[in-house]
């Protein structure tokens, strides 16, 4: 199956509600668009943290980024509690040199999962 290639839901002053959630097929892939008012919105619904690996870069201000155990790729790990959980996203931190998006993966109890990409109107 594919990955999930999440769009930008603008915010607008009045709200927004309810926001639209995508459920991921599979751990690894996903992207976000980027940007200074951009967060990845995830809702885990297992109960437990799941991780989700946020791709970076090789280097960020000219300091290499490590790959955390298990993580494909140079990444910064969050573990995403039960509930929603927001990321923020910046294009200068997340973006890929080629496709300007951020890629992530999703760990072991990402089918429970629901996720969603937001910016202030």
């Amino acid at each position: 199956m594919a990955a999930t290639a999440l769009a930008i839901q603008a915010v607008p002053h009045g709200g927004l509600a309810p926001v639209a959630y995508s459920t991921p097929t599979q751990t690894t892939g996903h992207t976000t668009p980027c940007g200074p008012d951009v967060v990845l919105i995830v809702k885990v619904a297992s109960g437990g943290p799941l991780n989700v690996d946020l791709h970076m870069p090789g280097a960020v201000d000219s300091i290499p980024v490590a790959t955390p155990a298990g993580a494909a790729a140079p990444s910064r790990r969050v573990a995403a509690a039960n509930g929603d959980n927001i990321i923020p996203v910046p294009a200068e931190v997340y973006a890929d040199p080629v496709t300007g998006l951020c890629t992530f993966d999703l760990g072991a109890g990402f089918a429970t999962s629901t996720i969603a990409s937001v910016r202030s109107a």
